[in-house]
């Protein structure tokens, strides 16, 4: 893989004739892409106030990821309850949300918000039988036209747990952790549970579940019991098959310290066919720590700003060989937008800055942090070239369409990047 680039900014204002948008800080926020437009989606202000949630609750925002504005996308119709910790999934032009933290507890109902009306429709199951606990920080990625969702933080409902499944209680309510699994299809309204071979993976909530090819998801680190764990396990959706609980060889083995509330992207377009072993890149989040005071269970932390990506296949780890120094956070959402099936960038807003349970308040963030991976395409590679040698070209450039002057300024940006790798 060629180089992995990386800077934080302030993404610019709306384009000429828009009202300029200014997107309210938050963490906990869920993002899917389309289109080249990022779609954030709610989130909290507050860790100790559910009723404080992001502002513009109803607002679906929006960045366009060649022009780097963002734009308020009001919606319509019966929203998702779930303020945080939701599951975001787009199935072509329609988003899926799924379960997340509400006012009083958690949900696991699916909403669905097709692009072309903006209005927002509960998608009922059939029936709720197989559905999964009400839950919120859990996994969810989309395969062949359905969602697949993977632990978390649950509710026991007091079903009988089918083989393999676990649920640790962490308090005498009924909250703890999951590693059930889940499908449902949206075409049918039905949930399904799949009869899955090898051993399922422990327990945790935020974790990262990533889809990596057309038919595998790799589930990271999260929150076990009470610890923060860096445990690996890879999922083959086509056969429903775990690989087991994979864990380094030796202290000496390179791999990620164990974390929760990180995230992580496919640096391959995982709905491409390819000969090439995938590549997961796993940012930041929150390290494991100490008990809080008297509450033993409440574990500080310190807030990460490495990043690390696993060759799937090798199931080796390689370091990034430097941080993106001060844009280390947690519990943000990132997403991969692809160019070519090996290249593109990666984008990540939201989160906090500090330990949300040490300070018991979040440095909540708003700024976005674009990092580009593989190699350029001749198209960007020109628009570099003219960017450093302006002047030759300053009689033309009015010649170009706008877009075009706008793509040519914001790859500024991506000159002045960071090299990672």
């Amino acid at each position: 893989m060629a180089g992995l680039l990386g800077e934080s900014y302030k993404t610019d204002s709306a384009v000429e004739g828009e009202v300029p948008i200014e997107l309210p800080p938050r963490f906990g926020c869920s993002s899917c892409l389309i289109n080249n437009h990022v779609y954030v989606w709610r989130g909290s202000t507050n860790i100790n106030s559910r009723v404080d949630a992001a502002q513009d609750e109803n607002t679906l925002y929006s960045l366009d990821v060649e022009t780097l504005n963002w734009a308020a996308n009001p919606t319509k119709g019966r929203a998702p309850r779930a303020l945080a910790g939701m599951g975001m999934c787009a199935i072509d032009k329609v988003i899926y949300v799924f379960g997340g933290w509400v006012l009083f507890g958690r949900s696991n109902d699916v909403h669905c918000l097709p692009l072309d009306s903006m209005t927002w429709c509960e998608v009922k199951a059939v029936s709720m039988i197989n559905a999964p606990l009400r839950k919120d920080k859990f996994g969810m990625v989309e395969y062949d036209g359905k969602l697949v969702i993977c632990a978390g933080a649950a509710e026991s409902d007091m079903r009988p747990l089918r083989p393999g499944v676990q649920f640790i209680n962490y308090d005498s309510y009924g909250f703890g952790w999951t590693n059930e699994l889940h499908v449902f299809d949206p075409k049918t309204r039905c949930w399904s549970v799949p009869d899955s071979t090898g051993e399922m993976p422990r327990p945790c909530a935020a974790a990262s579940f990533t889809k990596v090819d057309q038919c595998t998801a790799v589930l990271f680190g999260g929150r076990h019991k009470d610890g923060r764990v860096n445990d690996l396990a890879i999922l083959n959706m086509e056969k429903w098959e775990w690989s087991g609980i994979l864990l380094p060889l030796s202290p000496k083995t390179p791999w990620p310290c164990p974390r929760s509330f990180h995230s992580a992207v496919s640096l391959h377009d995982p709905n491409v066919p390819s000969t090439l072993s995938p590549k997961l890149l796993v940012l930041w989040g929150l390290s494991s720590g100490d008990p809080l005071g008297d509450n033993q269970r409440e574990l500080s932390g310190e807030v990460l700003d490495d990043a690390w990506i696993l060759d799937v296949k090798q199931l080796s780890w390689t370091k990034v060989s430097s941080s993106l120094e001060g844009n280390g956070r947690l519990w943000h959402s990132s997403v991969a937008s692809y160019i070519l099936p090996c290249e593109g960038q990666v984008i990540t807003f939201g989160g906090s800055a500090v330990d949300l349970y040490r300070f018991g308040s979040a440095n909540k963030l708003s700024d976005v942090v674009m990092m580009e991976f593989g190699v350029k395409t001749l198209f960007r590679s020109c628009a570099l070239f003219i960017n450093r040698n302006m002047e030759l070209f300053q009689d033309h450039l009015g010649l170009l369409p706008a877009h075009m002057l706008a793509y040519l300024h914001n790859c500024v940006r991506y000159d002045k990047a960071k090299k990672l790798l």
